[in-house]
C-alpha cells in the first residue's frame, strides 16, 4: 500500500533540512565559538608616584631611584655613577717666573687623584718708577726710593750668589742663614720694639744649592768698593736668573705678592769683601730697586776666621742703610761727635757680638722709628 505525504509533512522536512545547513556552516567555512564571559570586566592600571632617590650614586657605585603605585607595587631604575668631587686644589709645584706649576684634586669620596692641571707662568706688571724723592734736611736718606718703612712685615729676599771666585754649598747657606742672617734680623726686631715699633720680617730665599735656581754672576763681584767701585749689576743678574729682565721687574713681582709690605733685597757672596748698599738716590734711576751686597767675611779675612754671628751686625747695618740710616764715620767731625754721643752705635762700628751694638736716638730717627730729631742733628759739625 502506497504511503502518501501530506503538504504539512513536506514543509516540516524542508525546515529541518535548512536548519541543519545553517548550523553546520559559518562565514568562510569557519566554526562558530561561544565567547567566555569574565567574572569582572574592570582591568587595574598603575598610578605611579614621583621618582625618589633610594640610594645616591657615587663615583664608585650606581645608585637607585624608585616610585610606588597606590596599590603598593614598586618600580625601580638604576642611577649611573657620577664624577669625582672635590672643592680643594692641591699644588704639586708652584708656578714661578721661569716655570709653570702643577696642581690636582683628590676625590672626597674615594680619595682618587683626578683633574690634574697646569698653573701658568707668573707674569709681572711693571710698577711705575718712584718719583717722590723729597729729602728731609735732618735725615736726607730717609723715606726715599722703595725701602721706606722699617716696620710692620717687611719681606727680606735672600739671594745667595755664586761668582767666578766663590760659591755656596747647602751646608754653608743653611749655616750662614741661621747663625748670621736670622740673628741680625732678630736684633732689628728687638730694637724696634724698644722704640715702640712693631717689626716682624718675612723671609724668602734663592740659592743654587737649595732653591733649584742657578744663581750665578758670570764674572767676579768686586770685593772692595774703594778699589774699582761697587759692582752695579749684582741684583740685575740675579733677577735674570730668577726669571725677570731687571731688578725693577723682580721688585714689581714681589710688590704684587706682598702689596702692603716693603721689599728688602740682600745679596750674599761667599767670600771676603766690603759690604755696601745701593739705592736709587745714588744711581739716579727712578725704576731701580734698592739692595745690599753683603760679603760673608770681612775684607781680608777668611771663612776660617768667621765666628758664629760675627756677620749679623753687618746684615743689620746694611738694612738700616736701606731705610735712611747713615754711617757715622763719613767725616772726621761726625766721627768725633759719634764717638762722644754714640760710641757703640751700630752705624759707627759693627762688633762681632751684635748685642754689643746699640741703636741710638739718631739712628732710630733716621729710619723713622721716632720723629723726634736728636740734638746732634742741630750741630753743624754733624753735617761737615
Amino acid at each position: 500500500m502506497k504511503k502518501r505525504f501530506t503538504i504539512k509533512a513536506i514543509t516540516c522536512l524542508i525546515l529541518i533540512i535548512l536548519s541543519t545547513v545553517l548550523i553546520s556552516c559559518n562565514n568562510d567555512g569557519g566554526s562558530v565559538e561561544t565567547e567566555a564571559v569574565p567574572e569582572s570586566s574592570t582591568q587595574h592600571t598603575h598610578e605611579w608616584g614621583e621618582w625618589t632617590v633610594a640610594n645616591k650614586a657615587t663615583c664608585v657605585s650606581e645608585g637607585r631611584s624608585e616610585r610606588v603605585c597606590a596599590c603598593g607595587e614598586k618600580d625601580t631604575k638604576a642611577l649611573q655613577t657620577v664624577a669625582h668631587t672635590s672643592n680643594d686644589w692641591i699644588v704639586d709645584k708652584e708656578a714661578t717666573l721661569r716655570e709653570s706649576g702643577k696642581k690636582h684634586q683628590v676625590c672626597s669620596v674615594c680619595n682618587e687623584r683626578f683633574n690634574e692641571k697646569t698653573i701658568p707662568l707668573i707674569t709681572v706688571d711693571l710698577l711705575p718708577g718712584i718719583t717722590d724723592v723729597y729729602q728731609d734736611q735732618s735725615r736726607p736718606s730717609y723715606n726715599l726710593a722703595n725701602c721706606r718703612n722699617l716696620k710692620g712685615n717687611p719681606v727680606v729676599v735672600l739671594i745667595f750668589i755664586d761668582d767666578n771666585e766663590s760659591h755656596w754649598t747647602k751646608e754653608e747657606v743653611t749655616t750662614f742663614t741661621q747663625e748670621h742672617i736670622l740673628v741680625g734680623l732678630d736684633y732689628l726686631e728687638k730694637n724696634a720694639r724698644k722704640w715702640g715699633v712693631d717689626l716682624d720680617f718675612t723671609i724668602e730665599s734663592y740659592s743654587t744649592a737649595l732653591s733649584g735656581y742657578k744663581i750665578k754672576y758670570e764674572g767676579t763681584v768686586n770685593r772692595n768698593l774703594y778699589n774699582g767701585g761697587s759692582t752695579k749689576d749684582v741684583l740685575d743678574k740675579a733677577a735674570q736668573d730668577i726669571g725677570c729682565d731687571s731688578n725693577w721687574e723682580l721688585y714689581s713681582y714681589y710688590k704684587a705678592k706682598y702689596p702692603k709690605d716693603d721689599i728688602i733685597f740682600l745679596n750674599f757672596l761667599n767670600k771676603s769683601g766690603k759690604s755696601y748698599t745701593r739705592n736709587s738716590i745714588s744711581t739716579g734711576y727712578l725704576a731701580y730697586s734698592e739692595h745690599c751686597v753683603i760679603f760673608a767675611d770681612y775684607l781680608g779675612s777668611s771663612p776660617n776666621e768667621r765666628k758664629n754671628g760675627s756677620r749679623a751686625s753687618t746684615v743689620a747695618h746694611e738694612i738700616l742703610h736701606l731705610f735712611g740710616a747713615e754711617d757715622y764715620y763719613t767725616s772726621v767731625s761726625r766721627e768725633s761727635l759719634a764717638n762722644q754721643k754714640y760710641p757703640n752705635d751700630i752705624m759707627l762700628w759693627q762688633y762681632d757680638d751684635i748685642e754689643d751694638n746699640l741703636i741710638g736716638d739718631c739712628t732710630a730717627f733716621s729710619v723713622g722709628w721716632t720723629n723726634v730729631p736728636p740734638d746732634v742733628c742741630f750741630d753743624p759739625r754733624w753735617w761737615q
